[in-house]
């Protein structure tokens, strides 16, 4: 796994204006309240299919998009939601307080504000989770 982007439901907000661009955008359901949508970057080898994609039954993973890769390999975006565990929800919060705290206060009012947590975790991949402020 190249890496996972991660948005707690509590971090959701309204966009204050639609993109106007004229590519397509692949829009995921929102998360419950208490649960996080994750978004993962994978690179397999070709082997891999769409029917089979990684982490499908393992991880539960929706196939967003399959990018087939010059070097013949495979770029999977894939999305899922899980609970958002305890640990992290503190770390959330703990993040978000140190933010509010090097942000200007004249700025801090500022709706589209947002600050990237990020981690790793024990199987090495890395991990940033979306914070608004």
């Amino acid at each position: 796994m190249l890496f996972r982007v991660i948005v707690p439901s509590s971090e959701l907000r309204l966009l204050a204006r639609r993109p106007s661009g004229k590519k397509p955008i692949t829009w995921l359901q929102a998360p419950p309240a208490g649960q996080f949508a994750e978004v993962s970057l994978v690179i397999t080898g070709a082997e891999a299919t769409a029917p089979n994609w990684p982490g499908k039954n393992s991880m539960r993973t929706e196939l967003v998009k399959q990018l087939p890769l010059a070097s013949g390999e495979t770029l999977w975006i894939l999305s899922r939601q899980q609970q958002m565990a305890e640990a992290d929800l503190l770390n959330l919060e703990s993040f978000r307080e140190k933010l509010r705290t090097r942000v200007p206060t004249d700025r801090v009012h500022l709706a589209g504000l947002r600050g990237l947590l990020y981690d790793a975790e024990v199987d090495g991949s890395r991990k940033f989770i979306d914070v608004a402020l």
